[in-house]
This record gives structure tokens, sequence and C-alpha cells, in this order.
């Protein structure tokens, strides 16, 4: 009885220093992120939005979405996954950071950061995206609950202005990564269950038609990874990536 005790009160303090030390990690990039005057994100995700602004502590984060999936999804190779996001991640983001240049009369605003990022679901050789209709969220959803883990990738890029070169060729300095999440379904759901969860209309504006945040939390069984990667933005590497973005800026000297 004692050891018990003993053993749940120890995996207590393990997971209290554990999350104190992710705290840490994150907090760390906080005060670095003053070095912008302006915090761009090429994304209309409300999930992003609510991530980055409530746990990454971008309150000034300024949103402007990008035409430029929709625009060119038939036009993007697909046979690598992670080229595939990152390809997509980078247009959106260079879309925005263009036509923000644009807008300011073909100034360069060199102390802005532009965060552009996409999000999908790989299963079983195929990507899925969100759902065209109801009928494709569920055709989705039963895969899911079959006794395969599915992956959730998210690409992230970081892009600012160059002010020391001119050509459109080399005026943005870029940094992105990618990150795997994954997600296992309780198997036992049945089809009444997936379809009640279908009409809730919440699975249509998401990639693999389920929300982790949301309703879509009762299908799941376990998650291996980064529960906000799964919501649309892998927060903590972002952290991490972005710390390093910034120290490479600053070994070339631009504007930091």
């Amino acid at each position: 009885m004692y050891t018990g005790a003993l053993t749940i009160v120890a995996y207590f303090f393990l997971f209290i220093i554990s999350t104190l030390h992710d705290t840490q990690q994150i907090m760390f990039s906080v005060p670095k992120l003053n070095v912008f005057e302006r915090i761009i994100l090429a994304s209309g995700s409300p999930r992003r939005k609510e991530i980055l602004e409530n746990k990454g502590g971008l309150s000034n984060l300024i949103i402007s979405p990008s035409t430029y999936e929709e625009e060119n999804k038939g036009l993007v190779d697909k046979l690598d996954v992670y080229k595939y996001i990152t390809d997509i991640a980078v247009g959106k983001v260079k879309q925005v950071a263009l036509l923000d240049k644009s807008k300011m009369d073909g100034v360069v605003h060199t102390k802005t950061l532009y965060i552009g990022a996409d999000t999908i679901v790989f299963h079983k050789g195929k990507i899925l995206e969100k759902p065209t209709d109801k009928k494709d969220a569920l055709s989705m959803l039963k895969e899911f609950r079959k006794d395969v883990d599915h992956q959730v990738c998210s690409a992230v890029v970081l892009l600012v202005f160059n002010e020391k070169n001119s050509t459109s060729q080399d005026q943005f300095e870029i940094h992105s990564f990618h990150e795997t999440t994954d997600v296992k379904f309780t198997s036992g759901l049945s089809d009444e269950i997936l379809e009640h969860y279908v009409d809730t209309g919440e699975p249509m504006d998401k990639a693999g038609g389920y929300g982790i945040q949301g309703l879509g939390a009762q299908l799941i069984e376990s998650i291996h990874g980064d529960y906000y990667n799964v919501m649309g933005f892998p927060l903590y590497r972002f952290c991490q990536e972005l710390n390093m973005f910034i120290e490479t800026l600053q070994c070339k000297s631009l504007f930091l």
C-alpha cells in the first residue's frame, strides 16, 4: 500500500518537474520576440491563433490569411509528405509577405516576422486534408477507428525580409521545420457515434475530419507526440526553432 502511494507521489513530482522544464523552455523564447516590431500569421486558422496568442504569448499577433493553398492545391507534388506541406506553408507565407510589402508601397519592413503553417493527416500512404463534405468526413473517421495509428504532420515556416538583398530570389530569409504526432482512435467506435459526431459540424474545417481540442477528443485513445501539433501548430518546436532562426539572423548581422 505504502509502496503504491509513494510511486504515485513520485510520478506526480516527476510530472511537475517535467511541466516546469517545458514551461521554462517555452518562456525562454518569448522575450526574444521583442526584436520584431510586427508578427504576422499567414493563416486564418482560429486554432493557430489561439495557440500562439494564449500559449505562445503573442498578444500583438496580426492575422493575414493566405489563399495560396486553394489556388495551388492541384499543382503541388504529393509524393513527399513533408515536402508537400512545407511547399504549401512556404507558398502561404511568401504570398502574405509580398502582399504586405505591396501595401507598404514596396518598402521592406525588415523587423516583421511572418509565420506560415500547413497541417495534414497521413494514413496508409494517403494525405488527408479537410473533408469536402459529411460523407468524406465519415469515411476518414471510419478508417481511423481501425487498429492502426495515423500521423498528424505540420510544417511551419518562419520568414523575414533580407534588407541586404533586393532581388526577388534572395529577398527572404526562411527557416522551416516539420513535426509529426501519432494518433490512435478508439477501435470500438460505432457508425452511429461517428455519424453523430459528423452531424455536429465540427469535422468540416479540420484536417482529417476531427478536432482533438473539441468533441473529437472523445474519439481518441492515445497520442504520441505534441498535442498542439494535432490542433494545428507545434508550439514547443516553434519556440525552439524560432530561437535558432533568430540566432542565425544575428550571425548574419541582419537587423537584429
